[in-house]
């Protein structure tokens, strides 16, 4: 996705956006969207900007210490200000995280970007690079993610909502496609991506650990918050999983074809390191509920309901903290 004309990329993130977007919709009801609003308003304040806050420094930090520059520098800082992605609400799902809190997340914090890129392009690139301030936010490509991101969702959720016998099968195909082409769609990108390789490791290291440093900082902001488990995963992958599709666009509109290409590096590094982060990231939440599943103390732990999942076990244990 190294060029603005590469309609079989855009057609595999579209179709990817479309499927996650109508099987995670299937997962919950309006009555569980109304509920973020009324009874998690700490949550998806703080998830909807904690990304915006805490990634840009984390990539300023690494510019610093592997002396990043130039066009590298500019992609970096720009793929750290992305807004969050509909990836994150499959990864809360398979993390038995709150998956209507992080739809609600991805959905505030992509029309959030709409004054939040400018001011972030401002901060980080005018003031450090003013020569690079003149970036040309691409407005119209966000309204676009933004759509893809709420009209399959709101599709998903009215049919939990109002036939929920058919909301299984809606999850199970709609997921089950969003996954089958992030697989392609990150192929793809590896295999017409080979300049990648000539790159060196700070600017590799810099864009794919951003997803699993942005989700440990979040984790940590959340526990300090006392949130619920459920909710403190949900916060933790919204703030490490971001949308590169917004800023390769932005890319596009703003450099010439041999600076985008350099510049859009970061990005591509952080899109096919999302799918190996983001499997990671469910393995050790689904571990972590493995374990408490097992090692649950009765005599400490007041469980109201055995078959309580162990999810909520870990809840509980953590309540007792």
């Amino acid at each position: 996705m190294a060029h603005s004309d590469d309609h079989a990329a855009v057609a595999f993130v579209i179709i990817l956006l479309v499927g996650l977007g109508l099987g995670l919709g299937s997962t919950v009801t309006y009555a569980d969207i109304r509920k973020c609003f009324q009874q998690k308003k700490l949550g998806l304040m703080i998830g909807t900007w904690l990304h915006l806050l805490i990634l840009p420094i984390v990539a300023l930090t690494y510019s610093k210490i592997f002396s990043i520059k130039g066009n590298l520098f500019i992609g970096l800082i720009l793929m750290a200000s992305a807004p969050g992605a509909a990836l994150s609400n499959l990864v809360t799902y398979k993390s038995n995280g709150d998956v209507s809190l992080s739809i609600v997340m991805s959905g505030a914090s992509t029309f959030l970007c709409f004054g939040a890129l400018p001011l972030l392009v401002y901060i980080y690139l005018g003031l450090v690079q003013p020569e690079n301030v003149n970036v040309k936010i691409p407005y119209k490509s966000i309204a676009n993610s933004l759509l893809i991101l709420i009209l399959p969702c709101g599709l998903g959720v009215t049919i939990r909502t109002y036939r929920p016998e058919y909301a299984k099968v809606t999850e199970k195909v709609g997921s089950y496609v969003g996954v089958l082409f992030l697989l392609i769609y990150v192929i793809y990108e590896g295999a017409t991506s080979r300049y990648l390789f000539t790159r060196g490791f700070g600017i590799w290291w810099s864009s794919i650990t951003l997803q699993p440093v942005g989700t440990l900082l979040g984790s940590f902001v959340a526990h300090i918050l006392s949130l619920e488990v459920k909710q403190q995963r949900a916060l933790a992958i919204e703030t490490g999983t971001l949308s590169p599709a917004v800023i390769i666009t932005l890319i596009q509109l703003s450099f010439s074809t041999q600076d985008a290409e350099e510049i859009s590096i970061p990005s591509v590094l952080y899109t096919i390191s999302m799918v190996w982060n983001s499997y990671l990231i469910i393995l050790v939440y689904n571990a972590i509920d493995r374990y408490y599943g097992k090692h649950t103390d009765p005599n400490s732990i007041e469980i109201s309901d055995s078959s309580s999942p162990p999810e909520e076990k870990a809840n509980q244990f953590y309540r007792k903290l």
